[in-house]
């Protein structure tokens, strides 16, 4: 049994921001943004998956908190009555679209032998929080400026990644989503004109 590692998610996107320098970028002291543990040794004549960098953990960490809040966001607006069937249409593009990416992330870490957690970092867990204490136009509003936040910092942490992940599946895992964030933010872009936001 090769080495298997438990990647948890401990700390917030803000604390990843300030190990980089708040550029956006995935290098940097990413003991703060993850824990690694080893959770077993590799057995003799086995080799070993080629462990990956922090940098590349970072930008995991990071990408998958992205993906899980929008994902819950838009579950949560679809929880409260939508006066626009337009609304319901956006939000569960998202939350399809995202779940898919999230899946496709969490089996190519596993596959490099690690377990990803499925914990939302905190500075999004608290603007989920202040979601589900709205309805009506007032959640619309907050739900939709989050969105514009989300699909920003997803641009930016994307076309990073494209960059300077080290792991060669992993940065063209980001390199073909990057196509895919980008063109969330364009439909966001047409949705809010759409439905006079």
């Amino acid at each position: 049994m090769g080495i298997v590692a438990s990647l948890a998610l401990t700390a917030g996107l803000a604390a990843a921001d300030s190990d980089t320098g708040g550029d956006g970028g995935i290098n940097g002291d990413a003991d703060k943004a993850f824990q690694v543990e080893q959770l077993g040794g590799s057995s003799s004549g086995a080799e070993a998956t080629p462990a990956l960098s922090r940098g590349d953990l970072a930008f995991i960490d990071q990408a998958l908190s992205h993906g899980m809040f929008q994902v819950r966001s838009s579950q949560i607006v679809l929880e409260r009555p939508l006066k626009d069937p337009r609304e319901e249409i956006f939000a569960q593009m998202m939350i399809d679209e995202n779940s898919l990416v999230n899946r496709q992330l969490q089996k190519l870490v596993q596959d490099k032998g690690y377990v990803a957690s499925t914990r939302i970092d905190d500075a999004h867990q608290a603007m989920l929080d202040e979601l589900a204490d709205l309805d009506g136009d007032e959640l619309q509003k907050r739900y939709h400026g989050h969105q514009v936040t989300a699909q920003q910092e997803s641009i930016e942490l994307y076309e990073n990644a494209a960059r300077e992940v080290e792991d060669p599946q992993v940065r063209a895992f980001a390199l073909e989503t990057l196509t895919t964030v980008r063109a969330h933010a364009d439909h966001l872009g047409t949705h809010d004109a759409e439905i006079g936001r």
